[in-house]
């Protein structure tokens, strides 16, 4: 099968960011099946080029990563949004005819070149929910004009309505997806997952303990974004008052970048907190052996 994949923020196990396209692409692939996956581009220039078996086309003129995107304002990520929409529909007109088009969101415009390329290759559209948009930045301020908030609307109906099956990542998003209008049947859940050859409880972290100077601590870490939506400050309020407690067997580790992370290290300075180690964001090879040497994962 001939499967038509389109996701933004692409990336691989050595990049910084979900990887979950990939996982799933290199699994498809290891099935017997073609995938070409429509992307933004990583460099100054957009190429073609294969990856593990994958046809990865990349699409210039918007950000491939996704924890600098967040760190952006909220208009330059809009813009960079729609940039690759109509970028990524002229690639996808331009494609063979697939079999299947799959389109995963957020961005919630990843709609736009999902539908097109459904109804120009006659191709059933499955349409990937991760987030639930444009409810989400509704809500955080992020989609404030009212025209703008209508035409996601009508997108986020549009798709929904064209799509063959949708996909869910979690409970609360199927519900969502079902009280939009969506019937039952339609909706899989397929949840986030770990791949047990990379994430490990009996992975050796090395030395990294040792290095970051949690030896004999109960370690707690977060990898991943530091956006608004993460909300890592109550993190660091509750390093506070363990702090104030006297309490200096717990240690936090906070890994990854985002619009938020600058607040972050000034209130780690602003507060003394040594209880709190910030470091910058890494591959997933680095957020194995970072789980690996913690005691729990938020």
């Amino acid at each position: 099968m001939r499967i038509l994949y389109m996701h933004q923020f692409f990336t691989t196990r050595e990049g910084t960011g979900g990887t979950r396209s990939y996982e799933f692409a290199r699994h498809l692939v290891r099935r017997g099946h073609e995938v070409t996956i429509l992307t933004a581009a990583g460099g100054a220039r957009a190429r073609r080029h294969r990856v593990e078996g994958i046809d990865v086309v990349e699409v210039s003129g918007a950000s491939s990563d996704y924890v600098s995107a967040t760190a952006t304002s909220y208009p330059a990520r809009m813009a960079g949004f729609v940039k690759f929409a109509a970028g990524a529909t002229v690639a996808a007109l331009r494609e063979p005819r697939p079999d299947v088009v799959f389109a995963t969101s957020p961005p919630l415009t990843i709609a736009l070149p999902g539908v097109a390329a459904s109804r120009r290759h006659h191709a059933p559209l499955v349409f990937e929910v991760r987030d639930l948009w444009p409810e989400a930045p509704i809500q955080m301020g992020a989609l404030d004009n009212r025209l703008a908030q209508r035409a996601a609307r009508v997108l986020e109906r549009t798709v929904l309505g064209t799509a063959r099956h949708v996909v869910a990542l979690s409970p609360g998003m199927r519900d969502g997806v079902v009280a939009a209008g969506v019937e039952p049947e339609r909706v899989t859940l397929i949840p986030n997952a770990s791949d047990l050859d990379l994430f490990s409880p009996n992975l050796d972290p090395g030395h990294l303990r040792a290095e970051l100077g949690l030896n004999g601590a109960f370690v707690c870490s977060y990898f991943g974004t530091m956006g608004e939506a993460n909300d890592l400050t109550q993190v660091l309020e509750a390093a506070a008052v363990l702090r104030d407690r006297g309490e200096e067997g717990v240690r936090f580790v906070l890994q990854g970048d985002g619009k938020r992370r600058g607040a972050l290290e000034s209130y780690v300075r602003m507060r003394a907190l040594h209880n709190v180690v910030l470091l910058p964001a890494g591959n997933k090879h680095a957020a194995a052996r970072l789980a690996a040497a913690s005691d729990a994962c938020m």
